[in-house]
């Protein structure tokens, strides 16, 4: 097959999907529905029969089921023994592990928050708001890790936001990038007021290296008290 040809073949083919994708808004509309109703899978509860051990397993974090509260399921009661995720992108589920509890046990009386299958509509909602928040946070995490100290800590409470890690990372970078940037002022010799910039980086770096690796806290950039002005983090 020429040159021409081919062209010519492969732009019919583009005009034809063009076509398709005007006059078919009906596929678009189907392969729209289907994702939603994929993303929004129902959790699959797994039970262990002859034990009192409940597995389920999620798309969605749920904060009810990583515990520590009991939760009521289906009538009994259940204590969140552990939880971890498993997989990535699409395969992504967070798996939860629970033990049914006896009801003359030292939880009996105790309130419960209750799970049910499939979720209450409010409940969904609110647990596909965080899971895309928690996303969000860890997506952008070296980002974060130049932020404010506060917002990295609320980070690291609610979103499961590594601080100190992220701190210590953006430290490292930018302590790099300082000491190569005097290098090249050398070498170029520039005024002494172009080294102001990198040497102050070079003390803040020095300090945030300090309070993650020594005290394990996050600490905050000049750098991301400016980029807060323009994005803010998850709330």
């Amino acid at each position: 097959m020429s040159g021409k040809q081919t062209a010519k073949l492969l732009s019919d083919r583009l005009q034809n999907l063009l076509w398709q994708a005007i006059m078919r808004p009906e596929k678009r509309a189907a392969k729209k529905e289907a994702w939603v109703k994929f993303s929004r899978e129902g959790d699959q509860v797994i039970r262990q029969p002859g034990t009192g051990y409940l597995v389920i397993r999620s798309m969605l974090f749920d904060d009810m089921l990583a515990g520590p509260q009991a939760v009521r399921f289906e009538g009994a009661i259940y204590r969140p023994l552990h939880w971890h995720q498993e997989g990535k992108g699409l395969a992504r589920r967070w798996v939860y592990e629970l033990e049914k509890i006896d009801a003359t046990s030292a939880f009996d009386g105790v309130k419960c928050r209750e799970y049910t299958q499939p979720r209450t509509p409010d409940r969904q909602k609110a647990v596909e708001t965080f899971t895309h928040k928690l996303d969000v946070a860890q997506s952008f995490a070296l980002l974060w890790g130049m932020y404010p100290r506060r917002d990295q800590v609320r980070l690291q409470i609610l979103y499961q936001f590594a601080g100190a890690k992220f701190t210590a990372l953006t430290g490292g970078i930018f302590l790099a990038v300082s000491l190569l940037q005097i290098w090249m002022s050398m070498l170029l010799h520039t005024t002494i007021f172009a080294l102001a910039a990198p040497v102050y980086l070079i003390l803040e770096s020095l300090y945030r290296l300090y309070q993650s690796q020594v005290h394990g806290e996050p600490a905050g950039s000049i750098i991301g008290y400016v980029l807060r002005l323009l994005l803010r983090p998850p709330r």
